[in-house]
């Protein structure tokens, strides 16, 4: 009796250890879709997997495009992507374009323009962040945005099919001035990640009352 006891709870503290280590890695990364809006029409999107607090720089360094950035007081700061933008020595050289960010609306389906730079703001796992090479008016905001493109969209598209020619026209409008309203952001989901948590909480109490159960037997 004793010897299957100590083999049941072998075999719990076994399971436990396997879904604490799934908990754990699912709470380690988060997957973020990355749209961006290229010359000719193009627009590269890429579903890319961070660490759960990466920030939406290391998005997308961790995207598949030529990415140069330079690091100035504010953070990072994007110069070009695929050789459209400025050299990282002179990254706003040009006074009537730079590389505008935006976050996609999870609740609207639209773009809305960062109050943050693209080294401060953590965008939640599933979030779709968008780059295009935008004009500006004369408060500084981006006067252009990239097509829509949602993560489901970006999910069905074959890995072969990143860059595609976009059938969307970039849209030209005016950005919310900074110190508007915040943008209703997607939130990281709660209930998938607790999962694990919860299975191992079931496993933890079964190993509890066989132990119980055993030493009340032998009482």
């Amino acid at each position: 009796m004793y010897r299957r006891l100590l083999a049941s709870l072998s075999l719990t503290l076994a399971l436990l250890a396997i879904f604490a280590g799934v908990a754990l890695a699912q709470a380690g990364t988060k997957q973020v879709g990355v749209v961006i809006a290229l010359p000719g029409s193009k627009v590269h999107a890429e579903l890319v997997t961070v660490p759960i607090t990466a920030t939406a720089f290391d998005a997308l360094q961790k995207a598949s495009v030529k990415l140069v950035s330079t690091n100035g007081d504010f953070g990072p700061a994007v110069c070009s992507i695929n050789d459209t933008g400025c050299p990282s020595t002179n990254c706003f050289c040009d006074k009537q374009h730079f590389w505008a960010y935006y976050h996609l609306d999870a609740k609207t389906g639209k773009w809305v323009a960062s109050q943050e730079g693209v080294g401060a703001y953590k965008p939640a796992d599933g979030a779709v962040e968008g780059f295009i090479w935008s004009g500006l008016d004369a408060s500084f905001n981006p006067t252009d945005q990239p097509p829509l493109m949602t993560l489901a969209q970006i999910k069905a598209q074959p890995a072969s099919a990143q860059t595609v020619q976009s059938s969307a026209t970039v849209t030209a409008t005016k950005a919310a001035p900074p110190g508007g309203p915040p943008a209703a952001l997607p939130t990281t989901g709660g209930s998938a990640s607790a999962t694990p948590f919860a299975l191992a909480g079931v496993l933890l109490f079964a190993a509890g009352f066989l132990a119980w159960r055993g030493l009340a037997s032998r009482a």
